[in-house]
């Protein structure tokens, strides 16, 4: 059975799984239990299973990213022999598959292109690209018959350079860690990976089409699967603020149609826990509604207007440095900007002149 735990942001669905995870290990101690997270959560997810759950819990559940899941596959399994290309390899691999061409004058539409280096940085971003969708070199080939006159070319030259492009990296023994989610979703659909085993999903807002592959072994194979989807309401609707994780929502949801699984919302949390300010909790709740609620006046959030970046940070310091004087600690204070590298040079010379530490 899928169960869905969903929430907008802030609403405690990361500790409500945890202590999910903590009950499921009580009841099924003897159970395989998986907990994915995105690949850039993982060190701080880690950090807090083991705070939350102890060492003894924490060390019954297998914390792994789809990445880390994939290889951990293949060594339960037996992988793919080779050693991974990195970005300085697969360059090199795409200029010598770019000359082979050029030498064959094989290249239609790219022919002077291909000549710059750009070129190849941006081969190699649509290759990625075609990898995370699971688009293989002989896919793309076979559907190019389908493609209209104008971009034929273009389609034609893409598919030639992708198909040397693979067996390059296959002669030269290489493999292409894009690649492996898909492959171990092949893999684990013939070894029932999964059979038995509840897993828990957190902190994704979409799935890749090679991560849905591998989602779909787990939900034909794993006996419960609990996911977390930070959404304030599930609608098929496109221009809705969650629409994107609506849709990943929708698309589990048929998976599980699929496998005759059954689907349930275990519990939808509503209530703001991340912020102690009323103030916050209220502009995080409506910030980007078409339609809000409206409060009185903010006592913990102000918006200042000011001339230019120097009279702002001025601003910031002299503020930071009247509060510190009122028993503040520099340590409760952060200053965040989208443009950091706009502002870093003026608030470094800012805060030394008001003798303020920072980091």
């Amino acid at each position: 059975m899928i169960n869905y735990i969903l929430g907008s942001s802030g609403t405690g669905k990361t500790t409500y799984l945890i202590e999910k995870i903590r009950k499921v290990i009580d009841e099924n101690g003897n159970k395989k239990i998986f907990v994915i997270m995105p690949e850039q959560f993982s060190f701080e997810y880690e950090r807090k299973l083991c705070i939350s759950l102890g060492a003894k819990h924490s060390n019954m559940i297998t914390a792994v990213s789809f990445t880390r899941l994939a290889k951990l596959i293949f060594d339960n399994n037996g992988g793919f022999k080779g050693e991974y290309a990195n970005d300085i390899t697969k360059i090199i691999l795409m200029y010598k598959v770019i000359s082979e061409l050029k030498e064959k004058k094989a290249l239609l539409f790219f022919n002077k292109q291909s000549d710059s280096i750009y070129f190849i940085e941006e081969i190699l971003d649509l290759i990625n690209d075609f990898r995370h969708a699971n688009i293989k070199s002989d896919f793309f080939s076979s559907k190019i018959q389908f493609v209209n006159e104008k971009i034929s070319e273009k389609a034609q030259d893409i598919s030639l350079i992708y198909s040397y492009y693979e067996k390059k990296l296959s002669d030269y023994g290489y493999r292409d860690g894009l690649t492996d989610i898909s492959k171990s979703a092949e893999i684990s659909s013939k070894v029932d990976f999964f059979k038995n085993s509840i897993v828990f999903i957190d902190e994704f807002d979409s799935f890749s089409k090679d991560e849905l592959e591998l989602i779909k072994n787990i939900i034909f194979q794993s006996e419960d699967i609990y996911i977390s989807m930070c959404t304030e309401k599930i609608t098929k609707k496109d221009n809705s603020l969650f629409s994107e994780i609506n849709k990943s929502y929708y698309t589990l949801k048929n998976i599980a149609y699929e496998y005759n699984k059954e689907t349930r919302i275990e519990i939808h949390l509503k209530e703001p826990k991340r912020f102690i300010s009323k103030d916050i909790q209220h502009l995080s709740l409506n910030l980007f509604k078409t339609t809000y609620e409206k409060q009185g006046e903010s006592k913990n959030i102000s918006i200042i207007e000011s001339k230019d970046l120097y009279q702002e940070a001025d601003f910031v310091c002299a503020t930071i440095r009247e509060m510190v004087r009122k028993g503040y600690k520099w340590s409760d204070f952060a200053v965040i900007s989208r443009q950091l590298s706009d502002y870093e040079s003026i608030f470094e010379s800012t805060m030394d002149r008001y003798n303020i530490p920072y980091f």
